[in-house]
């Protein structure tokens, strides 16, 4: 019986000693679960932020698309503005040269008419003089 009690103790010895190291591990698993937990939560929150920040990128992003789309077509319409009045001013210079050249011509018969008057007067003082 003596034996049999010392295979039991034995026995009862190496399970202490197992159950001591399994505790041990099962605490070290447990430190190790918490450290992994809270790296997930931080990693989580890290996804969290960044998805914020991605759909903030997003709607950002339509935004200077839609600002660039409309200083684009600001921009045309400030074009075709700009050419109808350069096609303007090119009449109006046009209708100036126009204008210029009458006046051009009037004045220069008016001066032909004139100097006519001038010498059909004074031939009409010499005429008249003799």
């Amino acid at each position: 019986m003596l034996l049999q009690r010392d295979a039991l103790e034995k026995a009862m010895d190496e399970t202490q000693k197992e159950l001591v190291v399994t505790r041990k591990e099962r605490d070290d698993n447990i430190r190790q679960l918490a450290i992994l937990e809270s790296r997930f939560e931080d990693l989580q929150k890290a996804c969290s932020r960044l998805e914020g920040d991605l759909e903030a990128e997003r709607s950002n992003k339509s935004r200077v698309a839609n600002r660039e789309e409309e200083v684009r077509q600001r921009e045309e319409n400030l074009d075709r503005r700009l050419q109808e009045k350069d096609r303007h001013i090119e009449e109006l210079e046009g209708a100036l040269q126009a204008v210029r050249q009458e006046c051009s011509t009037q004045l220069h018969q008016t001066v032909r008419s004139l100097e006519g008057c001038i010498i059909g007067v004074q031939y009409t003082a010499t005429s008249d003089g003799t």
